[in-house]
């Protein structure tokens, strides 16, 4: 069994009350690890997560009918791993430690994350920083379809995506209407810090100007 990293291309973006305005798309880069495949290959199904929407199905719907494989539990690698009691007797461990399975839990970050382990060892985290877990919760491997089962999946509740994609590009259009209105406001403090600078140096004072030219260098503008 082989695996080639990919990293993810998108992290987890909070806004100043720390709400979770994008979400981080590692388990999309878990998979495309697994299938070695470029992520833009795999559903981008993080813009499902916090909703009512099941994601899971999604993304087992696109492994069944592109790759005949699907998403499944996998206790049995509970046996490389501190976090999981478990009674395994250890002749089980040499027809296990060379699979590559997804180990899933929390991060640092205060979100779920996924990353990628063999034989209880971290092989690769998506993230850039790749500092793993805080602990494991649960444990996923991809398995092939037995022979016989549809590639098809379940049809999902129609009405539920549809809501659910409503949902998603009414929140962008929120978020885009609150930036527009957030550098409508910067602008506005831009002009006023740029009319004082502009009466300070017309009244020879010279001090705040300084001050206001520090500041607007910031907004990295040419006055």
């Amino acid at each position: 069994m082989t695996m080639i990293p990919v990293t993810q291309t998108k992290v987890v973006v909070r806004n100043s009350n720390n709400d979770i305005i994008v979400n981080g798309n590692c388990y999309a880069a878990a998979i495309a690890s697994m299938l070695e495949v470029p992520i833009t290959e795999v559903p981008n199904i993080e813009m499902f997560f916090g909703t009512s929407f099941d994601h899971e199905w999604l993304m087992n719907a696109w492994l069944k009918e592109k790759h005949n494989v699907k998403i499944d539990f996998a206790e049995e690698y509970e046996i490389f791993h501190v976090d999981f009691i478990t009674n395994e007797a250890p002749e089980v461990w040499a027809l296990l430690e060379n699979d590559f399975y997804f180990g899933i839990g929390p991060s640092s970050r205060g979100v779920n994350h996924i990353c990628i382990y063999k034989a209880g060892r971290l092989i690769h985290d998506p993230h850039p920083t790749r500092e793993g877990l805080l602990r494991l919760e649960r444990l996923e491997k991809i398995v092939p379809l037995v022979e016989g089962e549809s590639q098809v999946a379940k049809s999902t509740d129609i009405a539920s995506l549809r809501e659910t994609i409503l949902s998603y590009y009414t929140l962008n259009a929120r978020l885009s209407e609150e930036l527009r209105i957030k550098n409508e406001e910067i602008e506005l403090y831009r002009k006023t810090l740029v009319r004082l600078r502009d009466h300070d140096k017309k009244n020879n004072f010279g001090v705040i100007a300084v001050a206001i030219d520090a500041v607007l260098a910031e907004f990295k503008v040419t006055l």
